[in-house]
C-alpha cells in the first residue's frame, strides 16, 4: 500500500481538526489499515477503491469535524466488504478484544452475514 500517500494525506486532512493536527491519527490510521491487510492477497485497486470510499463517505457527511469514532466505523465497514480477515484484525485492536468470546461474536457475525447473503450487521461498540 505504499503507493498510498496522496490518500494518506486526504484522510488526515479530513479526519483532524487543526487544533489536533500534527499528533498522527492519519498516518495511525493508515498503519492500522496496512496491518489489517497484511499478507491478505488484496489488490491494490481494491484498497485504493476502498479508501476513495472512506473518503467519499467523510466528505459526504457535510461535517467540519468527524468524530475518529465515526472514521473507524467506516474503516471497519470497507474492510469487512474488502477481506474477512482483515475486516476482524482491524476490529480485534479498534474494538479492543479482550477474550476469544469477543472475536467468536464477530466471526458468528461473519459467518451469519454469508448464510444469509444479507448486509453487514452492526454490533455494539464495546468501547
Amino acid at each position: 500500500m505504499g503507493g498510498y500517500e496522496g490518500h494518506r494525506g486526504w484522510v488526515n486532512y479530513l479526519a483532524v481538526d487543526p487544533d489536533f493536527q500534527r499528533r498522527g491519527f492519519g498516518s495511525r490510521m493508515m498503519a492500522a489499515i496496512e496491518v489489517a491487510l497484511r499478507k491478505r492477497q488484496v489488490e491494490p485497486e481494491r484498497v485504493e477503491r476502498m479508501i476513495n470510499g472512506i473518503v467519499r463517505q467523510l466528505e459526504s457527511s457535510g461535517e467540519a469535524e468527524i468524530q475518529s469514532s465515526i472514521i473507524g466505523e467506516y474503516v471497519m465497514e470497507a474492510l469487512r466488504g474488502v477481506d474477512p480477515v482483515a475486516y476482524v484484525r482491524f476490529a480485534s485492536v479498534y474494538r479492543d478484544f479482550r477474550e476469544a468470546a469477543d472475536f467468536q461474536e464477530v466471526l458468528g457475525e461473519i459467518a451469519r452475514e454469508d448464510s444469509d447473503g444479507g448486509s453487514p450487521q452492526r454490533t455494539q461498540d464495546k468501547r
